[in-house]
């Protein structure tokens, strides 16, 4: 579990929603004393003991889960790669019915887009409606849904994003029974999307509303290009590069907050590796550029 303000995020990894061990993850927001869960948070696509969810973190609004058995960046037989996933979780933004929620992440890097219903205005069993992009700067690989739709199944129903065009993606459900409820709020669909390497601004628009949101108002979101924090291996800050920077970092992972470093877990800038997340590879990767080995620091 990782907590950031009134959010947390809840690593869930053998979960079997997506297969077995396929795993997944869970934002609860905090009003007052009380934490709701606000959205579920999948991979996306069949994924067998992907292990989704085996570590989150999270600041302000961006939260990133691991998925320490996921195969897609290679690795050779027996030998998974693991991935890191990137999700914006939504905050304060567009005042539409159906709104996509501003985001931001590195050029070269991926992202996922949330859009939400802010108060519906009335129930809600059949939906449609179009995300235009540019595409030279984000191209559409696929999707996560919100918690609104979790029930959108067979046999009662379904729910499916399909890119028609280039810069053009059409999202639709239907559901015969107990549908989205008059004055519900919270996350339709996560658009996840590559970045180019070279990228500018760019904003998400939202069209073609059909069915029971025909006469909803709408909210475009924008995409705008983040920088990113390259961690050196010095930890606590102190200016060099000793065992206990790779201390810090495995406290990290392991959730010891707050760390021996006298920093928030949360603080600890421990992803020397790049990979997304802070792992003991990291903490070996710190160890080993102090004792003059070959590290990933080099």
């Amino acid at each position: 579990m990782a907590v950031s303000g009134d959010t947390a995020v809840v690593g869930a990894h053998l979960n079997d929603d997506d297969g077995p061990d396929s795993g997944s993850a869970y934002i609860f927001r905090r009003s007052g004393a009380v934490w709701s869960q606000e959205a579920k948070l999948t991979a996306g696509e069949l994924a067998f003991y992907d292990r989704f969810g085996c570590s989150v973190a999270v600041s302000g609004d961006t939260a990133v889960v691991g998925a320490d058995g996921e195969w897609s960046g290679g690795g050779g037989f027996g030998t998974p790669a693991g991935s890191a996933y990137v999700f914006v979780i939504p905050t304060a933004g567009g005042t539409g019915d159906l709104d996509i929620v501003d985001s931001s992440a590195p050029c070269g890097g991926s992202v996922s887009v949330p859009v939400r219903i802010q108060d519906a205005p009335n129930m809600v069993n059949a939906l449609g409606f179009e995300v235009t992009y540019d595409p030279a700067i984000l191209t559409y690989t696929g999707f996560v849904k919100g918690t609104l739709v979790d029930n959108f199944d067979d046999p009662v129903g379904d729910f499916d994003v399909n890119p028609y065009s280039s810069g053009a993606i059409r999202i639709g459900g239907y559901r015969s029974l107990d549908g989205i409820a008059s004055g519900a709020g919270g996350v339709l669909v996560y658009l996840k999307f590559d970045i180019a390497a070279v990228c500018d601004s760019s904003v998400l628009e939202i069209a073609a509303l059909t069915d029971d949101i025909g006469s909803w108002t709408a909210t475009s979101g924008r995409f705008t290009p983040g920088s990113v924090t390259v961690c050196d291996g010095d930890v606590n800050g102190d200016g060099d590069i000793t065992p206990a920077d790779a201390l810090c970092a495995f406290e990290k992972y392991m959730t010891i907050c707050p760390t021996s470093c006298g920093i928030k877990c949360a603080d600890v800038c421990g992803d020397v590796n790049g990979d997304g997340d802070t792992t003991p590879a990291d903490a070996l990767c710190i160890f080993n550029k102090y004792l003059g080995k070959p590290s990933c620091l080099d």
